[in-house]
């Protein structure tokens, strides 16, 4: 185990998050940092190939992101168009899926913005919204991984 803090583990995720918004990807980088698997640069490196292919993608990767759907009473009902009124009537598997999908990609759909005068509890209100019905409902979670995610925002 190396000796970085946890608050050092912290900001690699903050700071990587600031290049490449994938939590997930950028919490992996760190703790392989930490864990002595990779290198700073390396991770830095990763990252900007990352950024790059995004790019180079970006309509693809919208249209995918677009397109997915989630099954609600037998029938696919594209992401896009749910309220959160209607994101927060769904069932506990279809919450939970609708969740691990914004907090992948918190600004799909332009459910959480990226404009910094704001403040952040505005920004990600959606996201905050599902976290909370998450936790009302007792969904088992990642929700230390979550709150992390919104105060990234």
């Amino acid at each position: 185990m190396s000796s970085r803090s946890p608050k050092e583990g912290r900001d690699l995720i903050h700071g990587f998050f600031q290049i490449f918004p994938d939590y997930g990807l950028c919490r992996t980088l760190a703790e392989n940092i930490r864990e002595n698997q990779t290198t700073y640069p390396e991770a830095l490196r990763q990252l900007a190939l990352k950024v790059e292919a995004t790019r180079q993608n970006r309509l693809q990767i919208e249209e995918q992101l677009d397109r997915r759907s989630i099954a609600i009473e037998g029938n696919l009902i594209r992401l896009r168009s749910l309220g959160l009124r209607q994101m927060s009537r769904l069932s506990d598997d279809a919450l939970r899926e609708v969740l691990d999908f914004y907090s992948k990609h918190p600004y799909a759909h332009g459910r959480c913005k990226k404009s910094w005068w704001m403040p952040s509890w505005i920004r990600s209100f959606p996201l905050r919204f599902l976290i909370a019905q998450a936790r009302a409902r007792g969904l088992k979670m990642e929700y230390s991984d979550l709150f992390e995610l919104l105060g990234l925002l």
